[in-house]
């Protein structure tokens, strides 16, 4: 057995050789016929070789030891190559601009020749006493396969003039890939109703992605809301464990404790002056910190005995001027307050069920609420009658935002779709579809460009002005971009927050330099650096590595790789 297995592997690997240098020397080739045409690439290449090798190993030994069951296989082989050829007519070998037909006769032959070689592989490998060592063989052979043809990948990589060439030949690729995608997202927004911008530019979130940074655990409950300074120093965030939690966001690291709450605490905001700490909990309560000492603001609070809501607090907003807080509640209504001494001013009613969230554009003339009732309404400050009812969600309402220019809103429910409409006139712009439970949250980068919509169990980052789906985080509800835009935050499991940043995939190198991308001393000489990017270039080259990353660690290593020439230079 041993013996035979050595030998038939000495005719598969000269088999395999032939059929690589066959197709290495003559290039593309292809079967042609009625049924249109097929490529034979060097793995079938090598396959057929293998396949003919093993035939003749298998012909001399049935010669040698009158092996009946070689012949009867050349015979099954020879009549299923007649059966093929009478069902699909003609065919053709293509290369190199040149035909030759495949007749009938031809096929025999080659059936035959399929038969006896199909034969051949399994002779050899079979133990009858031993199952396992059969599947053994035929992995090896695979393996065999696999091997070769990466080698014959990397000989044409090392057989370019320089690996240089190699190098621009891949820049050249992922460029114009770039490009396509670039087109493809601005037909898909000259095609899709506007969004008005702020600073209308290229989609450049096609070349970012976010990573958690940083996971919190302070909470010892779930997180129902979050909130930022607009000077980006504290984080805030309120949970069902009753107690709110205040953070440096600068350092990532909690700093105190506000405790004191009789329930669970279901909306938290910070004053546009950062002065103020301001939360809603499932008591009907609105309470109400100073920042700086930590101490209780009296009269921000005397809301919870005089004028109060008749319901839990589900949402809470300032305006820019910090002159109105307005907040919404299970009680169907949102009331508007004095922002500095509490002052009750007027109650919203209009709704049939909970106001889970609400939103006033910049210039404190709209506030707009979406409800359990399925519907948004819009609100003028001075009016307690609703302006405007925009209708098409399928559920509850359960997150609207304004935009930071005012133009447009956006709302989230229970219906798993987002949907975008023009604040000005009510009208519905477009619906995003992706979520595979209910939207609860909803946030905005500065620009209005990037819209992150969260769920309990996935947060989704959209390119608002294309609709294009970017990317999903494993996250969850409630998510706040940073005022600069530059961190997400969302909720995690149970009790935690997880702190996103981005990342470029493609464009820079980050804070990584050069010489520690390649893996070598910053004062290495050129062939060190070479042969580095060439170790490198073996290991994450896509023909070579099939991993969904490798493409992007190969475009870093190209980077460093021409810093590092644009050093030689």
């Amino acid at each position: 057995m041993t013996n035979n297995l050595e030998q038939s592997i000495g005719f598969i690997w000269t088999g395999a050789v032939t059929g690589a240098s066959i197709y290495s020397t003559i290039g593309g080739i292809g079967l042609v016929g009625g049924f249109g045409g097929i490529g034979l690439g060097l793995g079938t290449m090598t396959t057929m070789g293998i396949i003919t090798g093993s035939a003749i190993y298998s012909g001399l030994n049935a010669v040698e030891e009158g092996d009946t069951i070689a012949l009867s296989s050349i015979g099954l082989g020879v009549v299923s190559g007649i059966s093929l050829s009478a069902m699909v007519g003609g065919m053709g070998l293509s290369f190199g601009g040149t035909a030759i037909g495949i007749g009938m006769g031809t096929m025999a032959v080659t059936g035959g020749v399929i038969g006896l070689g199909i034969y051949g592989l399994t002779k050899p490998f079979l133990d009858i006493n031993n199952e396992n060592k059969y599947y053994e063989n035929i992995q090896f052979l695979e393996d065999i396969t696999r091997e070769y043809e990466q080698e014959q990948i990397w000989r044409e990589f090392e057989s370019k003039d320089s690996i240089e060439e190699e190098f621009k030949k891949l820049k050249e690729e992922v460029s114009s890939s770039t490009k396509n995608q670039e087109n493809n997202a601005e037909n898909s927004q000259n095609s899709a109703g506007k969004i008005p911008e702020n600073n209308p530019k290229e989609n450049q979130s096609e070349t970012v992605t976010w990573k958690c940074t940083k996971i919190i655990h302070e909470h010892t409950a779930v997180i129902n809301s979050i909130a930022i300074s607009s000077d980006n120093h504290w984080l805030v965030s309120g949970s069902s464990d009753r107690t709110v939690k205040l953070y440096n966001l600068n350092q990532k690291n909690h700093v105190y404790t506000f405790f004191g709450l009789t329930a669970e605490v279901q909306s938290v905001i910070i004053s546009p002056d950062n002065k103020l700490l301001v939360t809603g909990d499932f008591d009907n309560n609105i309470s109400a910190w100073n920042l700086q000492d930590k101490t209780l603001n009296s009269a921000l609070s005397k809301s919870r005995y005089s004028f109060g809501h008749k319901g839990a607090i589900f949402s809470l907003d300032f305006t820019s001027d910090r002159k109105y807080l307005v907040s919404s509640s299970g009680d169907h209504t949102l009331r508007l307050w004095n922002g500095y001494n509490g002052n009750f001013e007027r109650t919203f009613n209009g709704h049939s069920d909970i106001v889970w969230s609400i939103s006033i554009n910049s210039n404190a003339q709209i506030i707009a609420s979406g409800s359990a009732d399925k519907t948004i309404r819009l609100w003028h400050f001075n009016h307690s009658q609703a302006l405007a009812i925009l209708t098409g969600h399928l559920g509850s309402v359960n997150t609207i935002k304004i935009s930071p220019d005012g133009q447009y809103l956006v709302s989230g429910s229970t219906d798993k779709t987002i949907k975008l409409w023009q604040l000005s006139t009510g009208e519905l712009i477009d619906t995003l579809i992706g979520h595979t439970e209910g939207v609860l949250g909803l946030t905005m980068t500065p620009d209005g460009n990037i819209l992150a919509s969260g769920s309990h169990q996935e947060v989704i980052l959209w390119h608002l002005p294309s609709r294009k789906k970017l990317e999903t985080l494993k996250g969850s509800h409630p998510i706040l971009f940073s005022n600069d835009g530059k961190l997400l935050i969302s909720g995690g499991s149970k009790g935690t927050l997880k702190i996103w940043t981005q990342e470029s995939k493609y464009n820079s190198i980050l804070s990584t330099e050069w010489w520690e991308i390649l893996n070598v001393r910053q004062n290495a000489d050129a062939d060190q650096v070479k042969s580095s990017y060439h170790q490198l270039a073996r290991q994450y080259h896509p023909d070579l590595n099939s991993s969904p990353e490798a493409i992007q660690k190969m475009q870093i290593i190209n980077q460093a790789y021409e810093q590092f020439l644009n050093l030689m230079f």
